[in-house]
């Protein structure tokens, strides 16, 4: 089975060692994310883009954080958001070395066809409902 991809984020920005968060507001199509960036001008030595960060709003606390998410620089990565993440927003924090930064993300719902861990969940959850009944 082919597992659909879907560019759910493409962004350019010109940070000029100006590394304050980029916004990211995807529409994801599942909990399966590949975030891939690069930089027009980054040395061929540096392998680090910077970290995608989960995180909402709360308004008597303010911007809370989830466990923030390395990226490499010219790299795909692959990362399986949780629940919680899959349902807030998220930004980009790049390395203050960088002058630019692209970043795409794509999404999607199939690969857990193929995730061996969720496979693993949903048949204990399916002898636990037999045991029950």
């Amino acid at each position: 089975m082919t597992i659909n991809w879907s560019l759910v984020h493409s962004s350019h920005t010109n940070i000029n060692g100006n590394n304050s968060e980029i916004s990211i507001t995807p529409a994801f199509t599942g909990k399966y994310i590949i975030v891939f960036t690069d930089s027009l001008g980054a040395n061929p030595s540096w392998y680090k883009a910077g970290y995608l960060l989960p995180f909402f709003d709360n308004s008597s606390i303010g911007r809370v954080y989830g466990k923030s998410k390395f990226c490499g620089l010219k790299r795909h990565t692959f990362i399986k958001l949780t629940d919680w993440e899959f349902l807030h927003s998220f930004a980009f924090k790049p390395v203050s070395w960088l002058v630019d930064i692209q970043i795409k993300i794509w999404s999607t719902a199939d690969y857990a066809l193929y995730d061996q861990e969720d496979r693993i969940e949903e048949r204990l959850n399916e002898v636990y409902n037999i045991l029950q009944n």
